[in-house]
């Protein structure tokens, strides 16, 4: 599209890295994935894709997973979550409940049923607990959460109940990728592209 009318033969430099790209396929054909399918993306802290893989066959079907399908990202959501609350002042130190959640309607449970007690913000993000992630949301409201996620490139419709703390909102995987890209980074946001830089100017 950049390149308009094109009548002769051109060399398009894009950033795949073609040892990663078959690394990735290579996972994609060794995966026992019986009738499931599968998306990779993997992007350096840049933006630059350097594989990308949309499903397990694209004989079978050109539907690119990676970039137009969406899906629920569980607790990888809760990067949200901890981002909000130390915008909010917070310390990975602060204290949270990481105990089952015993009022309201909604009553997430922990994998396992297995609770700690009370935590800290550091403790309760590496254990990925379920409750403290919802009492952290509870705590600095859903639409921070959610301000969170937008100021990382997320622009999917995201609902604003409770059960958003455990990713049940419907993203695809490249803006996933593309929050977690901006983490790395230290800055956001990060935007994914194919072209090097220099081309896209």
């Amino acid at each position: 599209d950049r390149a308009g009318a094109v009548y002769a033969a051109q060399q398009i430099t894009t950033t795949l890295d073609a040892r990663l790209q078959r690394i990735a396929v290579g996972a994609v054909q060794r995966a026992p994935l019986g009738g499931s399918q599968i998306a990779i993306i993997a992007m350096k802290p840049n933006g630059d894709v350097v594989a990308m893989v949309g499903g397990k066959s694209y004989r079978q079907s050109a539907f690119n997973r990676a970039v137009q399908a969406k899906r629920q990202p569980g607790s990888t959501f809760k990067l949200f979550i901890y981002l909000a609350a130390f915008h909010a002042g917070m310390t990975p130190d602060d204290m949270i409940d990481d105990t089952p959640i015993t009022t309201g309607t909604y009553r997430p449970e922990n994998h396992g049923k297995r609770y700690r007690g009370r935590i800290t913000l550091r403790q309760a993000f590496a254990i990925s607990s379920n409750v403290a992630a919802v009492r952290l949301t509870q705590k600095v409201g859903i639409r921070n959460v959610i301000g969170a996620a937008r100021m990382l490139g997320v622009t999917a419709p995201l609902r604003e109940d409770l059960s958003l703390a455990l990713g049940t909102s419907e993203i695809s995987l490249l803006e996933l990728t593309q929050a977690y890209a901006a983490i790395a980074a230290g800055q956001y946001p990060v935007c994914a592209h194919a072209l090097p830089q220099e081309e896209q100017n």
